[in-house]
């Protein structure tokens, strides 16, 4: 089916070349390879496909639809062969058609599994229920010596959990990147994952026969991709203020140079450089400036409102200057709101739902009676403040223990200190 979708697109772009020749020739090259195919011979391919589903072939449409979605070489926009086709056409939908009628597997499997979100279950054609989890475990079913299904699906699990794959072996997400090293030695995404399930004190052995610490990971992760921002983070958060390291091209470079790099090489993905921005604030005081790559001489707390200017969902961002409105009551953000800590608080909670630290710092700064609304429109007051975050996580025993003195008595002075007062 892949060299039908191909041949008419090929047939397509050769009947182009020939009825527009260049100067001093009188058609394509003899012997050359055709050209690959373009989002619009895609586009136009689908067409043709519809039209032939209108005369009795069903199949032809679908079929071209999911062979797009996995063996065209070029990114071809779904709305626009949806708007051509007058249809709705997304991703998803191209690859559960992939998936059901069999065409690229494996491919399909991992493409359908990196569109989901985290937690997400997805509904297939023939009615199974898969989790991204369960879907790049189809993909090594077909193709078990993929090395980016392999390291995609160490990234989803946690620490201590463990994976069967289909020959019966059980493997942590370091066995399972240890697993993609033997299939492809130089990927530096393998190395980026592999990185993730260590610690600072752990080490790996390869199927080299090298042992790696988490530094030297990265730094397999960075020569194989040197413009990869997070693996610069990722070293620099190894490092310590006054530490320095060596790069695979024989730079010395410092915690905070680690950073500014990922600035200038994040440039087009703000929300890196706003996880940047963060760190750099991070490891700064309140009156230490530093200079960007673009000239610019910001402090801590200006680093901060630029990183939430990157990135308006930044969770450190927020929290961190809310810790830092000890030295400035209110800060204007870029946007011009004047936000004071229990605002920078709740806007820290709307950004992570999921983490207790905005709502315990916000029941610490209220008053037994005072309350505080949240960017949903919830007032809550300091009890339940802690009963909310009890309900996030059950095991955190800080809102527990802050909830159960909420409703012990106030201690009051003795006698005779309140008549002396």
């Amino acid at each position: 089916l892949p060299a039908v979708f191909f041949a008419h697109i090929h047939a397509h772009r050769q009947t182009a070349q020939s009825a527009r020749p260049e100067k001093g020739r009188t058609g394509p090259l003899a012997g050359a390879p055709p050209p690959p195919p373009t989002a619009r011979d895609a586009t136009d391919s689908v067409r043709h496909c519809d039209s032939l589903r209108s005369r009795g072939s069903h199949r032809s449409c679908t079929l071209a639809l999911a062979l797009i979605s996995c063996a065209c070489p070029v990114r071809v926009s779904p709305a626009a062969m949806g708007a051509g086709l007058g249809k709705t056409v997304n991703l998803r939908s191209m690859h559960l058609h992939a998936i059901h009628w069999h065409i690229c597997p494996a491919a399909s499997y991992h493409n359908l599994a990196s569109c989901l979100c985290d937690g997400e279950i997805i509904q297939l054609l023939d009615g199974r229920m898969l989790d991204d989890r369960a879907l790049y475990l189809e993909a090594l079913r077909v193709n078990p010596r993929s090395a980016l299904t392999l390291a995609c699906l160490s990234s989803c699990l946690n620490d201590g959990e463990t994976v069967q794959l289909a020959d019966g072996r059980t493997l942590t997400r370091t066995e399972l990147c240890v697993e993609a090293l033997r299939f492809n030695k130089k990927s530096a995404y393998v190395f980026s994952c592999l990185s993730h399930s260590m610690t600072n004190v752990d080490t790996v052995s390869l199927p080299d026969g090298r042992t790696l610490t988490q530094r030297e990971v990265l730094l397999n992760a960075i020569r194989f991709n040197r413009r990869d921002p997070d693996c610069y983070i990722n070293l620099g958060l190894l490092l310590g203020y006054n530490e320095s390291i060596r790069l695979p091209n024989g730079r010395l470079v410092t915690k905070l140079e680690l950073y500014l790099e990922a600035i200038v090489l994040a440039r087009n993905r703000p929300t890196k450089v706003a996880t940047a921005l963060v760190n750099i604030a991070s490891c700064m005081l309140p009156y230490e400036t530093i200079r960007l790559s673009d000239g610019r001489v910001l402090n801590k707390q200006e680093l901060l409102i630029e990183a939430v200017r990157q990135n308006g969902n930044d969770f450190f961002a927020f929290f961190n200057m809310a810790c830092g409105t000890s030295v400035t009551p209110t800060i204007r953000l870029h946007d011009g709101r004047m936000l004071g800590r229990l605002e920078l608080l709740a806007e820290a909670a709307r950004c992570d739902p999921r983490s207790t630290l905005p709502l315990t710092s916000l029941a610490s700064s209220l008053d037994r009676n005072d309350s505080v609304v949240l960017t949903d429109g919830r007032r809550l007051n300091k009890r339940e403040l802690y009963a909310e975050a009890l309900r996030i996580d059950p095991t955190s025993r800080m809102a527990a223990t802050r909830l159960l003195d909420c409703y012990r008595p106030l201690r009051l002075p003795p006698r005779d200190r309140l008549d002396d007062d």
